[in-house]
Formats: structure tokens, sequence, C-alpha cells
């Protein structure tokens, strides 16, 4: 609530005359050319397309988990809402301290080869929620906290290293466009993800789910070394 409140002050203060842009840079025909300018920059540049892709898939990763969330955790770890909570925590908490890392892994190695492993170690939380619900005692809910908090750290790297790459590779007069093209991208794969699991839940059970989507995100890693926006990253 504060932050919202700050904000609503500052935006308070800000002033800006719109009566200085052209009238043609409203029209239709204008936001058309904008448009096409910015596909064409996408098409013309090699790091472009990868790190959209990389941005879609790192909003897909947490389709499936989101939409089965709460199956999953009610009627295969037979768990109530507390642990919704806790794994939410868990997450965020995580995703803090992946952002934290970032700094001093890149001391170490290179942006590509964070962002290659950041992908790939995040088969073994697909795998900890494959197999959890099948322990006894309270590993069921270990697991399940270690697999989010896992994720978390993965995702954190992944989006600075993500939101680094995009600004250093998008022109200072494309920003906008490309923002809003690759906004519209990453908006649109969870929703297809989403769908494409719910398919798949009518036949097989949700860590049968959770498993093959470990696998297709590994695969993916996997294929990311070999495109050219891949090793133009350095």
């Amino acid at each position: 609530a504060g932050t919202f409140l700050f904000c609503a002050v500052m935006t308070a203060w800000v002033r800006y005359d719109f009566s200085k842009q052209a009238s043609n840079e409203n029209s239709i025909s204008g936001y058309l050319s904008d448009f096409k300018d910015g596909f064409r920059l996408i098409r013309a540049n090699t790091i472009l397309p990868f790190i959209l892709l990389i941005g879609a898939m790192l909003n897909g990763i947490f389709a499936p988990i989101g939409a089965f969330q709460a199956s999953y955790i009610g009627d295969y770890l037979h768990m109530d809402a507390n642990m919704l909570s806790i794994l939410s925590i868990s997450m965020s908490a995580c995703m803090a301290l992946g952002s934290f890392l970032v700094p001093f892994l890149l001391k170490v190695f290179a942006r590509r080869t964070v962002l290659f492993w950041s992908f790939l170690l995040l088969f073994p939380v697909y795998l900890l929620l494959t197999f959890a619900p099948y322990t006894t005692a309270l590993w069921p809910a270990a697991l399940t906290i270690l697999a989010f908090g896992w994720s978390g750290v993965c995702v954190g790297v992944l989006s600075v290293l993500f939101s680094s790459i995009f600004m250093e590779t998008v022109p200072k007069d494309y920003m906008a466009r490309i923002s809003g093209i690759s906004n519209a991208l990453l908006m649109c794969i969870s929703p297809f993800i989403t769908l494409i699991c719910s398919a798949l839940a009518l036949f097989l059970p949700i860590p049968a789910i959770f498993f093959l989507c470990g696998v297709l995100f590994s695969v993916f890693s996997l294929c990311i070394r070999r495109m050219k926006g891949f090793s133009a990253i350095k």
C-alpha cells in the first residue's frame, strides 16, 4: 500500500507537454509504422530473437506449476492453504537471493554460461515435484519447499540476465516499441502452456506432467547452446 501511495504522489509531480508531439505520431498509421520498425529491428538483430525466446520460456516455466499448484498440494501432498503461503514465501525469498548472487556469478563465469546452467538446473525442480508425493513423513513438504526455493534462485538469476541483456541490446530509440512486442509475447506464452497442460491433465497425473515439463525444459536448455544469439552473448 505504501508503494502504491508513493507512486501516486510521484506521478502527480510529473509534467509533460504532449502538445509538442506531431499529430501524425498519434495516428493509427504512426503506431503501425512503429510496430513494423520494431519487428524489423528484431529480424536484423542476432541477440534480440534469442533473448525474446528466453523471456517467453522464462514466463512459461511457472505456467505448469501455477496451473496445478492448488490441486497438487491438496490432492497429492494432502496439505492445506498454509502450504501455499509457505511456498510463496520460499520462492519470493529465493528469487531475491538469486538476483543478489548474479554479480558474484558474473565475476567467475560468462553470462551465457550462467544463463545456460540456470535453465538446465530447473530440471531438478520438476524432478523433486514429481517424486515428492511418493515419499513419506516430512519429505513431501520438505522436497516441495526445496523445489520452489530452488526454482526461485534460478528464476531470480535468469530475470536479471534477461533484463540486463535486453537493455544492452535494444537501442534507446526503439526501447518502447520492442518492450511492447516483448510484453505481448511474454504474456501470450503462459496461457498457451497452461492450455496444453490442462489437456494433458485429462490423461496424465500431475506429477507425470511435471516430469514431462522438466524433460522438455531440459531439452530446450541444451538446444539454446546451438543458437546464434547464445554465442553472441558475452
